[in-house]
C-alpha cells in the first residue's frame, strides 16, 4: 500500500527497506518494523514526513537529535502503535522480525499528542514532477523489461509486465509477495540511485552519500524502457526533496503511479 519504497544496504549488505506513504491517515499496520540506520531519516525529512522506528544505530543518535525530525520510536513510544506479532511468534519467525506498527491508530495518537500535521510549504507540492494522470511516457533510451540489482548479500529484480504496466519485484530470485494481500509488488517506477557506500566501524554499520549531485549517476525504468539520470536533494540538506534530472540537465518528469527507489554501489545493476 506504500506509495514509494526505499530499498538500502546495511549491515552486511543485506537491505532494509522504508515504505512512504502520502496520506498518514491510510497507512496500514506494518509487520516487521525495525531499527533505523541514519540514511534512512536523512532521506525521509525532504518529505517532511513522520519518521516510524523501532530501535536506533546508538552511534549516530546525535546525528538523529540534529534533524529535530517528527520521529515515533517503539522503544520509547507508550502509545499502544507497536507490539508483537503472535501468529509470527508461533511460526517461528525470530523476535526482532515480529515487531508491528499499527498504522490505523497513527492519526488518533497525532490527534492526541498534538503533533504537526500541516505540511511544511516547500513541500505541499508532490512527491515528484509527474506526467498527466492519464499519460505514460516510455523514457527515451532503450527498452528494458527486466532489471537486476546486486546489493552484496541480497539481490532485487524486476520484471515488466505490460498489461499491467508494472514492474514486478523479485527478492533472491523468488517473487516479493505482500502477506496480507498475496500479491506480487509491483511498481510504475523502478529508480537505481548509484552512490558512495563505505563501512565506517566495526560493527558493519555503512556509510552512505545520499545528497547526491548533479554529477551522480542513476536510472529511471518505466513502461519497458530505461533511461540514464543524474539525482540530488536539492539544496544538499536532509530537509531538501529528492530531485531527478535527466542528461540534458532538465528536472525528469515521471509516470504516476508507484515507485521503488534503490540506493546502491555503482556498477552492480544490468538492465534487459
Amino acid at each position: 500500500q506504500a506509495d514509494i519504497i526505499f530499498e538500502i544496504p546495511v549491515e552486511g549488505d543485506v537491505t532494509r527497506f522504508m515504505a512512504l506513504y502520502g496520506d498518514y491517515t491510510k497507512v496500514p499496520k506494518i509487520c516487521p518494523i525495525r531499527s533505523c540506520r541514519y540514511y534512512f531519516p536523512a532521506i525521509s525529512q525532504g518529505f517532511d514526513a513522520f519518521y516510524v522506528n523501532w530501535g536506533i544505530d546508538e552511534t549516530v543518535s546525535d546525528y538523529l537529535k540534529s534533524l529535530n525530525m517528527d520521529q515515533i520510536e517503539g522503544i520509547t513510544n507508550t502509545g499502544g502503535l507497536f507490539g508483537r506479532d503472535q501468529d509470527k511468534r508461533n511460526q517461528g519467525y525470530a523476535l526482532e522480525h515480529t515487531g508491528y506498527f499499527d498504522g490505523t491508530q497513527l492519526p488518533s495518537y497525532i490527534e492526541s499528542k498534538g503533533l504537526r500535521t500541516d505540511l511544511k510549504e516547500d513541500k505541499k507540492g508532490p512527491a515528484f514532477s509527474f506526467n498527466g494522470m492519464e499519460e505514460q511516457i516510455k523514457p527515451a533510451s532503450s527498452d528494458c523489461t527486466s532489471v537486476q540489482i546486486d546489493f552484496g548479500s541480497q539481490s532485487a529484480a524486476f520484471t515488466y509486465d505490460a498489461e499491467k504496466m508494472q514492474y514486478l519485484k523479485q527478492i533472491n530470485g523468488n517473487p516479493q509477495m505482500d502477506a496480507v494481500t498475496g500479491e506480487q509488488l509491483g511498481f510504475t517506477n523502478v529508480f537505481v540511485l548509484e552512490t558512495e557506500i563505505s563501512v565506517r566501524d566495526e560493527i558493519g554499520h555503512k556509510r552512505i552519500e545520499v545528497m547526491g549531485g548533479k554529477n551522480s549517476t542513476g536510472y529511471y525504468i518505466s513502461n519497458g524502457a530505461v533511461q540514464k539520470i543524474s539525482w540530488e536533494k536539492d539544496g544538499g540538506k536532509e530537509s531538501s526533496r529528492l530531485k531527478f534530472y535527466d542528461e540534458n540537465g532538465e528536472e525528469l518528469t515521471i509516470n504516476c503511479g508507484k515507485s521503488y527507489i534503490a540506493v546502491n554501489y555503482a556498477d552492480k545493476t544490468t538492465f534487459q
